[in-house]
């Protein structure tokens, strides 16, 4: 048995600890050659080594010695030495070294286990672990598990061996030349304690590694994904790629579990990367894909990216039969469900966000709801299908936005015939010189809504120039986040209504002079400052202040002058008018913005400082507008959707008389009651005609706390049941099932509702009489949920598929906005036993989900 340079000083430092003298002669049976110099360092001793060649050399070192310590390496018999020689030796004898004893003192154990015995190569092994490696055993049995961890985690550079398959994989792929260095025997060692220790899929990745490809393991791990789910027990295409991946692993074969056990190792272990590391896993799972000529079946992949587009485009293609009235909603459904499957669309992919708005439209259509010009009805149903297809542009793949077209042309065709009926009655009303029920005149907003509101407490009037009804409900969904409570100013108007033309001009300048007027921006401050029942609200020495752009702006930043007089309590109405919608009309109509307090930062600085403040805000606009989608320009000098006869209406227009035309333009105008038609080069988006987007005009009050809120009842925003996904009202019809993907669907997702599956609530009876809940709502104290209430808020979430917006949660409650997150808080600190997310919050859509799985575990239902 062979020693190491390193046993010798681990051995001669092991004498000196145990009480040889300083001037100790140590003379070992040293059979091989010494290639280890003249001395060794050990311990803290420096120790002269000579290797003797015959019995005479050794005499003579006896001899010669100094007063320090020798060591002597003796390649001949003990016998062949004197007695007077080996009284002068340390033990008085050759020391014979058993690699054995070393391991037993250097670990300070008496109990090794005998299956270690039959491995030559482990004493060395564990006799070159670094010290803290023996500190870190301590004292006990050597055991086959603990001798195995130690040698692991040396070779593969772990504080602490893990032996899970993700964890393994990494270390791999860290240190495969270590891995591969190793001596045959010990490779073999380690690879059957791992194989033991991990699992049967550990051989497959072992031969991975001696077949050169540790640096593939994550992207076997992540094709598996593919190559082992559930599409390839029906895809030949992906069985053979199987075949063709063996070479790979070594000519390892494996089974369906172990394939499905190594990708649910890769994805564990892809989450923990970077961003930019994740992207480049993913790619070369592609390409090994590739590779193995599997491509075809990439659909069938939840992790995959490009998946992704594929199922985009298996829903483009339903969404199109869909339009034509050949699949069923069920059907696309269906895709939307297959899509919503892959682990890596997150919630800010853009190919989701349009594949929920697509799916919304498809399932207003199949609700068949009876379009309505009725102002409340557009409030309540039209403005969200215009939500809905403001998002929908410029959307991709390819084969996805033709399907999304088609669903538009739908849409737009309905709403043409509505925008026509509306055109008539608008014409009614106007030369009869009346108003249609809930509707109030925009010249009257500041004496019937404003002022009531200044009379109450100080107010800012925020005006965003060319807002409609679908961006202001855009904009107010993240307004409750920020501590605002939304009111109603009046208990019968829902909607303002623009001037014809429907142009900035006009509609603004009579919106804040209080009665029709047609000026430009200078003129409005004058007249918004003697507004006689704005007047009659404020103080002597402070007049009503409007402030534009030049006033409101300082450096990009909310200029001083509009903090001080937000900020100054006698300053009871402040006015700020922000162009930033009208302003992004007239650009490209390749620029898509979606609206949100963000993208206005400036709407975001003066809530800010109005809620700081303690001031109500009045959110209102002049007039909406329409999208640039494949519009007709004809000729016409005067603006861009509204121009002077003759000629004579033509398809499309309508030509309008009456006080309220007449008193701003001094004649009839002609405009355009459909969207797509201009009269100016092709923009963003256009106004000035009589589309509902253009004439109703949003207002809303919003309250910065319950105080101030107590003189106007609650209003809460409900979505049309349409907009939920999964709907409930949505019927079942009829159909030929549509082509299936190549991925089979699941029934249900997980935080997703089954679509077509009835609900029993029997649950929440269990759940509100289990002993664990009255636990629960102990340990809340008095800041428990009522028994009342939490079967509110359940019933609510179960009955929505366990997905409900803030809003429904108010109208379920009959709560204002601003308590529903302190209630839904109250909710998960109820339910959420041991942190488990029973009940969760999506913050960026003010969306409550509750998981009745987790919590039927959970509460052992």
């Amino acid at each position: 048995m062979t020693i190491s340079v390193e046993h010798l000083t681990l051995h001669v430092a092991t004498a000196f600890e145990k009480g040889a003298p300083d001037r100790a002669v140590l003379a070992y049976a040293w059979p091989q050659t010494w290639s280890g110099g003249d001395s060794i360092q050990a311990g803290e001793r420096k120790v002269a080594v000579h290797a003797c060649v015959s019995p005479l050399d050794l005499r003579d070192q006896l001899s010669e010695r100094n007063d320090g310590p020798l060591v002597l390496l003796v390649p001949f018999a003990e016998s062949e030495l004197g007695e007077d020689v080996l009284c002068r030796l340390y033990t008085r004898q050759l020391i014979h070294v058993d690699r054995w004893k070393l391991v037993e003192e250097a670990f300070e154990t008496r109990s090794i286990d005998p299956r270690l015995y039959s491995m030559s190569w482990l004493p060395e092994a564990l006799l070159s672990l670094p010290e803290r490696e023996r500190i870190a055993y301590g004292a006990g049995a050597l055991t086959y598990a603990r001798a195995m961890e130690m040698c692991l985690r040396h070779v593969l550079d772990q504080e602490e061996l893990r032996t899970d398959l993700a964890s393994l994989i990494a270390a791999l792929m860290a240190r495969a030349q270590a891995w591969l260095a190793q001596r045959e025997e010990q490779a073999d060692a380690l690879s059957r304690y791992l194989i033991e220790a991990v699992g049967s899929t550990t051989e497959a990745v072992l031969n991975t590694v001696d077949a050169g490809n540790a640096h593939a393991l994550l992207s076997i791990g992540l094709a598996c994904e593919l190559l082992y789910g559930e599409a390839a027990n029906q895809d030949e295409a992906l069985r053979n790629a199987r075949v063709r991946l063996e070479p790979v692993l070594g000519k390892s074969r494996l089974s369906p579990a172990q394939g499905q056990q190594w990708s649910q190792a890769a994805q564990k272990l892809l989450v923990s990367l970077e961003p930019d590391d994740q992207r480049i896993a993913l790619r070369e799972a592609s390409e090994l894909l590739q590779r193995l000529d599997a491509t075809q079946s990439l659909s069938a992949s939840d992790l995959l990216p490009e998946s992704i587009e594929l199922r985009l485009s298996t829903l483009g293609r339903e969404l199109a039969r869909f339009a034509k009235g050949k699949a069923a909603i069920e059907q696309v459904q269906l895709c939307y469900q297959t899509l919503r499957q892959h682990k890596r669309l997150g919630s800010d992919h853009a190919g989701l966000k349009a594949a929920i708005m697509a799916m919304r439209l498809c399932q207003y259509l199949a609700v068949g709801e009876n379009g309505s010009t009725d102002p409340q009805a557009h409030i309540n149903g039209g403005a969200w299908v215009d939500w809905a297809r403001r998002d929908l542009r410029a959307v991709q793949p390819a084969e996805f936005a033709r399907g999304v077209s088609q669903l538009l042309d739908k849409i737009a065709a309905e709403r043409q015939s509505l925008d026509s009926e509306f055109a008539k009655q608008l014409v009614h009303h106007c030369t009869n010189d009346t108003m249609p029920k809930a509707v109030l005149p925009i010249e009257k907003a500041l004496a019937r809504l404003v002022a009531p509101v200044a009379r109450q407490c100080p107010v800012l009037l925020i005006v965003l120039d060319g807002m409609s009804w679908d961006v202001y409900l855009s904009l107010s969904e993240a307004l409750p986040d920020r501590g605002w409570d939304p009111r109603r100013i009046h208990p019968e108007i829902a909607t303002l209504l623009a001037t014809i033309p429907s142009v900035t001009e006009c509609s603004r300048a009579s919106l804040l002079s209080g009665k029709l007027a047609r000026t430009a921006a200078p003129g409005e401050k004058s007249a918004f400052a003697m507004n006689l029942e704005l007047v009659q609200t404020s103080s002597a020495r402070k007049a009503p202040l409007l402030m534009h752009k030049a006033e409101l702006t300082q450096d990009q930043q909310l200029s001083e002058q509009a903090i001080q007089a937000l900020r100054d309590p006698e300053q009871r109405v402040v006015g700020a008018v922000l162009n930033a919608i009208d302003d992004s009309l007239a650009k490209s109509d390749q620029i898509q913005l979606d609206w949100s307090l963000s993208s206005i930062p400036m709407l975001e600085a003066l809530l800010s400082e109005a809620r700081l403040a303690g001031r109500a805000v009045v959110l209102t606009s002049d007039h909406g507008h329409v999208l640039e989608r494949n519009s007709q320009m004809r000729a016409g000098s005067d603006g861009e959707r509204w121009r002077r006869t003759p000629p004579d209406p033509q398809d499309g227009e309508i030509l309008v008389r009456g006080h309220r035309v007449e008193s701003l333009m001094q004649g009839s105008v002609c405009v355009p009651y459909t969207e797509s038609l201009r009269y100016a080069p092709k923009k963003n988006g256009y106004h000035g005609g009589v589309c509902m987007q253009e004439m109703y005009v949003p207002i809303g009050l919003w309250m910065p706390n319950p105080e101030l809120a107590e003189a106007f009842p609650s209003e809460t925003t409900t979505p049309p049941a349409w907009w939920e996904l999964g709907a409930t009202s949505v019927p079942q019809s009829r159909a030929v099932p549509p082509s299936p993907p190549r991925a089979k669907p699941k029934a249900s997702l997980s935080g997703h509702p089954d679509l077509f599956s009835a609900r029993s609530t029997d649950w929440i009876d269990a759940l509100l009489a289990s002993e664990m809940l009255k636990v629960q709502q102990e340990r809340m104290g008095r800041l428990a949920l009522s028994e009342e209430r939490l079967r509110q808020l359940l019933s609510c979430l179960d009955g929505r598929g366990g997905r409900a917006t803030y809003a429904h949660i108010a109208s379920a409650t009959g709560q204002p906005m601003m308590r529903v997150r302190g209630i839904v808080t109250t909710l998960q600190r109820t339910l959420n036993v041991d942190g488990y997310a029973v009940v969760s919050m999506e913050t960026g859509s003010s969306t409550v989900m509750l998981d009745t799985g987790l919590l039927r575990k959970q509460f052992d239902l």
